[in-house]
């Protein structure tokens, strides 16, 4: 068996790849790749580039850029470079298929860089793909994803540069880029980065001379002093939200969110439960492998660099039973980094061949069937958004809209947020602008007092600047759930007298789910598509038809 296996692992590596290649097909099989926080990155991305680009003073007075050096950059900086030559949706692809791609291979970077034998190991790597899709993925947390990529590749060159007697200047300067890099991606992932090189210099510091160990001190030290500089400033300068406490005791919960992988799972499609639990068994065979069958090897390897990575997963897994789960999802976020490590400690091992040949064949089944539940699961949910798009060519450039959002859909929450990906848009629900920790903020100094057509009566909420001179707000956008009559009793009914005496309904989608409201009336507006040239009117609408 070990005979056929060493000849099949020649050809192991393109097979890895075939499978990386093959989990773009969601991202790339349809139009749109809905996700929770999604179009509002793409959104604020659009903004980000209008302003930029816009010598008009229309975006500068509802938004500003955050004069705090604030995480979550890199993804909306990536986004809105690309939306200087491809339409909007297609540098949204771009961008999730570099996570996509990345991920993985930036994984596999870091093993390699461990002088792992591929005969032993590489299964191991397959387990990794589950994550690709994780439900933290489908929320659209992007910068997180791909601080996650950057902290393999950190990881993974900080291990090939400390082989040598000392990191010369330029890698240490190279290194010191990705670290900022992870830093302006995501504030947790950094945290992450730092504890792991934290560990490992301790065991470094236990295993190697202490007089190698100082001379390394520095190059340690420079590498993670600038973002923790710049952590320190973020959340002396931040509010967080605080955590739900009652979560911590919960152990059953937290039992049951490893038990099920959470993190390799969408929760809501369901489907999905039944294969990411193989992947639990799975790794608990494994385990078992390495613990009972093999004891005497696997305390030999402990003498190896396999410890690190044990016990980096240990640490994750204990912070993880001890912290609340809240909405920043803290403890998914730890779980995913504890299974993480887990695999890259597997693959650190001798595993029983038959044990390595069943776990292979088995989790790429998983991949497989994983692979086709979110296929499925896109396509249903891009048709609401192609909806969402089509609803956004009767709306003009330069207007201000208010989304109601009656659908239900979890996955929507902030799908209204496409309206705007193609033209200067005020979308007032705009969740990034809202908070303290995104490229933009709203200009409250400078914000018009918004209302509905001539009175302040509504039962909405929306940013506004009661201070300064009113001014309509252009549009309605309304998206109700499949029962169309009841959820329109929810949507309409608060605005209905609102919606008669002010507005006209100029579009209803196909399926009568989705409706935009114009403004009748254009006195006091804040709009500017009055005073748009025909011809940019135009090319907006060739350019949203081509991004089509």
């Amino acid at each position: 068996m070990k005979k056929y296996l060493r000849a099949l692992s020649k050809y192991e590596v393109y097979f890895f790849y075939a499978i990386t290649l093959a989990t773009l097909l969601p991202v790339l099989l349809y139009k749109t790749f809905p996700t929770v926080d999604g179009p509002a990155h793409l959104y604020n991305a659009r903004l980000i580039h209008e302003l930029l680009i816009d010598n008009t003073d229309y975006l500068p007075t509802f938004f500003e850029f955050n004069r705090s050096l604030v995480p979550n950059w890199l993804g909306h900086l990536i986004l809105s470079s690309l939306l200087f030559f491809l339409p909007a949706l297609m540098a949204e692809k771009v961008l999730l298929a570099i996570y996509i791609i990345l991920f993985p291979i930036s994984f596999r970077f870091l093993w390699k860089g461990l002088s792992i034998d591929g005969l032993t190991g590489s299964f191991a790597l397959y387990f990794v793909f589950p994550f690709s899709y994780s439900f933290l993925f489908y929320y659209g947390f992007y910068n997180f994803h791909l601080g996650m990529v950057l902290l393999f590749f950190t990881v993974g060159f900080w291990i090939k540069y400390s082989k040598s007697s000392q990191i010369e200047s330029k890698q240490l300067a190279f290194l010191i880029l990705l670290t900022l890099l992870i830093y302006f991606s995501h504030v947790f992932v950094f945290a992450i980065f730092v504890g792991v090189i934290g560990f490992i210099s301790l065991i470094d510091f236990l295993k190697s001379p202490r007089l190698d160990f100082l001379k390394s001190l520095k190059s340690r030290f420079l590498l993670i002093a600038p973002g923790c500089i710049l952590t320190i400033f973020y959340l002396i300068n931040t509010t967080i939200s605080p955590e739900n406490s009652g979560n911590v005791a919960n152990l059953l919960e937290s039992w049951s969110m490893i038990q099920s992988v959470e993190p390799a799972r969408a929760i809501e499609y369901g489907k999905e439960g039944v294969f990411t639990k193989w992947i639990f068994i799975l790794l608990v065979v494994i385990l078992g492998n390495l613990f009972f069958v093999r004891l005497k090897h696997f305390k030999a390897s402990l003498r190896q660099n396999s410890m690190v990575w044990g016990g980096i997963s240990l640490g994750l897994l204990i912070v993880f039973f001890l912290v609340p789960n809240g909405p920043t999802f803290i403890k998914s976020r730890l779980l995913v980094f504890f299974f993480l490590f887990l695999i890259l400690f597997i693959s650190t091992q001798k595993v029983n061949v038959w044990v390595r040949v069943i776990s292979f064949v088995l989790i790429n089944y998983v991949n497989i069937a994983l692979l086709k539940i979110y296929i499925e699961s896109t396509k249903s949910a891009n048709a609401i958004t192609a909806e969402i798009i089509e609803a956004s060519q009767h709306i003009e450039p330069y207007s201000t809209v208010l989304p109601i959002d009656d659908s239900g859909h979890w996955l929507l929450s902030h799908s209204s947020n496409y309206l705007g990906v193609n033209k200067p848009l005020v979308i007032l629900e705009n969740y990034e602008a809202k908070t303290d920790y995104f490229p933009l903020i709203w200009n409250y100094s400078s914000l018009p007092h918004l209302h509905l057509g001539d009175t302040d009566r509504s039962p909405l909420d929306f940013p506004t600047n009661k201070a300064n001179t009113q001014s309509q707000i252009d549009y309605i956008f309304i998206m109700s759930g499949t029962d169309v009559s009841e959820n329109r009793k929810k949507s309409e009914t608060g605005i209905k007298d609102i919606l008669d005496q002010y507005y006209r309904l100029t579009f209803t989608s196909g399926r009568k789910n989705i409706k935009v409201y114009k403004r009748v009336s254009s006195n006091s507006s804040t709009s500017r598509a009055d005073k748009v040239p025909d011809k940019f009117i135009l090319a907006l609408s060739n350019a949203h038809t081509y991004c089509l």
